[in-house]
């Protein structure tokens, strides 16, 4: 993370700017939007703006061209979650920068950067496949199994906690009340393709909730599904040892974000997840992985972590310490990861059967 802390030398991003409608008066108009927790498409433009070394001298020459769209907050508060709408938005917007420049000509959009900090990233597009296939999202689902997050092209970026989890110290081991922790939904609520709310059950978390549901009777032990305020929840975490993170809809959960900045150690139930900048940082230094079949089998996961003697689980705690700040955009250093691999991507696009050189 040393290392990282720095840009890379030579980057250069242009930021489009949009109108009002699309950016700064969308947000402007829904100030929750820069507090969610897919606020990543409002923290990154913002800051990329702040670092003048990354703005080109001339725009023709940038490396990569990001579209300040805030696709989700725009999907929840004005399309209301038609998809139908998301499609006419991203054409005009599409219209929009390319009758301003010829930028996106040059490669198709391959050095275009577009954002989609949710679980159900570019899919709030249907037609992205046919209008921005080859550009690069910063998607906040790293979900194995979905055609719209390619590893080769996009980032996986990390989602952004309440505040309380951040700006708190890591409580001492000691003063724990909690040993296994969880407290969120056991069914999803998504839309369909016109708005309309669906509810589904969320199997894994159901399973896990019978299994866990035997040890409630002690305080030691919690996994809920009863709403608690913001503070409230962010203060139990922190008083937990384990925090459980089990895939909800879709295999992303904020809640590893959460358990990184309270200091409590992950426990990852979801097979299919890829967690931002896992080129960088040693997961398994600072988190425990459990497959989602064995984490139904019984007592498995009490046992598995009863067996972890107290000097593991410190040094997983001195590691979470250590690498939170990769997660933080404003106090830490995610941008400057992003960026590393954006550098990355510039150079696998260099290198790809879309260029030549001669010399």
């Amino acid at each position: 993370i040393e290392k990282l802390q720095t840009p890379p030398s030579g980057l250069t991003i242009h930021v489009y700017h949009l109108p009002d409608k699309w950016d700064a008066g969308l947000l402007a108009a829904n100030k929750e939007c820069a507090t969610h927790q897919w606020a990543a498409e409002v923290k990154i433009p913002r800051l990329i703006r702040a670092r003048k070394e990354l703005e080109p001298s001339d725009p023709d020459q940038a490396d990569f061209y990001l579209v300040p769209f805030p696709s989700k907050c725009y999907f929840n508060k004005v399309a209301e979650k038609r998809r139908s709408k998301m499609t006419e938005v991203f054409v005009q917007i599409l219209e929009h920068i390319k009758n301003a420049h010829n930028w996106w000509a040059r490669t198709a959009g391959r050095d275009h950067v577009f954002i989609f900090p949710s679980g159900v990233g570019a899919s709030m597009f249907p037609a992205w496949r046919t209008y921005i296939p080859f550009s690069i999202f910063l998607v906040a689902e790293g979900d194995r199994t979905k055609d719209y997050v390619n590893t080769w092209k996009d980032i996986i970026v990390p989602g952004v906690s309440h505040a309380g989890m951040v700006n708190e110290p890591p409580m001492p081991l000691q003063l724990r009340t909690h040993f296994i922790y969880f407290r969120g939904k056991l069914e999803s609520k998504d839309a369909d393709s016109d708005g309309h709310e669906v509810r589904r059950p969320l199997k894994l978390r159901h399973d896990l909730h019978r299994i866990f549901s035997r040890s409630n009777a002690s305080s030691r032990v919690v996994f809920t599904d009863r709403y608690a305020q913001p503070a409230v929840y962010a203060n139990e975490v922190r008083h937990s040892r384990f925090c459980i993170c089990p895939r909800g809809g879709t295999p992303w959960t904020r809640r590893v974000f959460d358990a990184v900045f309270a200091g409590c150690v992950p426990v990852v139930i979801s097979d299919d997840v890829e967690f931002p900048f896992e080129d960088f940082l040693p997961y398994d230094e600072f988190s425990i992985k459990i497959t989602e079949a064995d984490s139904i089998q019984g007592d498995h996961v009490q046992t598995l972590l009863a067996a972890i003697p107290q000097e593991e689980v410190e040094k997983k705690l001195t590691a979470l310490n250590t690498v939170r700040r990769a997660f933080l955009y404003d106090k830490g250093c995610a941008l400057d990861l992003i960026l590393h691999q954006l550098a990355n991507k510039k150079r696998q696009f260099k290198h790809s059967s879309e260029h030549s050189w001669m010399k």
